[in-house]
């Protein structure tokens, strides 16, 4: 998760509170990322995932609310359907 998140390498644990090093309680922000998964470029379904992004708002700026869009490609998403009904079935 460090490799994720720095901000969460550079803290301790204080009961459910995550310290940064700066002495401040670390902040979570939840990020909305769209998915791409249409057939063409930038086109989707409408899904989104959604992320939790620590940070520390004494060292870091908040987070977008709007994240990085996810793309996946509709031919992944019509095998992964394939493969859920071979493995139920």
């Amino acid at each position: 998760m460090s490799d994720l998140y720095p901000v969460i390498e550079e803290s301790t644990r204080n009961g459910d509170d995550w310290i940064h090093s700066c002495g401040t309680t670390v902040l979570s922000k939840i990020v909305i990322h769209p998915i791409h998964d249409g057939f063409i470029p930038l086109a989707g379904s409408g899904s989104v995932q959604r992320e939790d992004v620590p940070y520390c708002p004494k060292c870091q700026e908040e987070p977008s609310t709007n994240g990085a869009p996810i793309t996946r490609a509709f031919i992944d998403e019509q095998e992964a359907a394939i493969m859920r009904r071979m493995r139920s079935g």
